[in-house]
């Protein structure tokens, strides 16, 4: 189960990392061309990790650049990652 955010400051488990990076794409309406052109990595690559079938989690070096080109607030994506590698019970304490 991933996070989305509802308000500033509000976090809940609604979305993955993956699903919040492409909804956020097509809201923008950018092409995965163009997120992996400004980006600097593969359109497969933000492709796995928009469907949340990469094996290892996201750099931070790409989180920070996806929070740059899809206007995230700096440091979201990066905690919700890490909120998605946290174990399943520390995450409900």
């Amino acid at each position: 189960m991933g996070v989305a955010f509802v308000g500033e400051a509000d976090i809940i488990p609604i979305m993955s990392l993956g699903q919040i990076i492409r909804t956020r794409r097509q809201e923008l309406h950018l092409t995965l061309d163009e997120v992996a052109a400004k980006t600097g990595f593969s359109k497969p690559y933000i492709s796995t990790v928009e469907t949340g079938k990469v094996t290892n989690p996201p750099s931070d070096n790409l989180l920070r650049k996806l929070e740059t080109v899809l206007d995230f607030e700096v440091g979201l994506l990066q905690h919700i990652a890490h909120v998605e590698r946290m174990p399943a019970d520390v995450r409900r304490d």
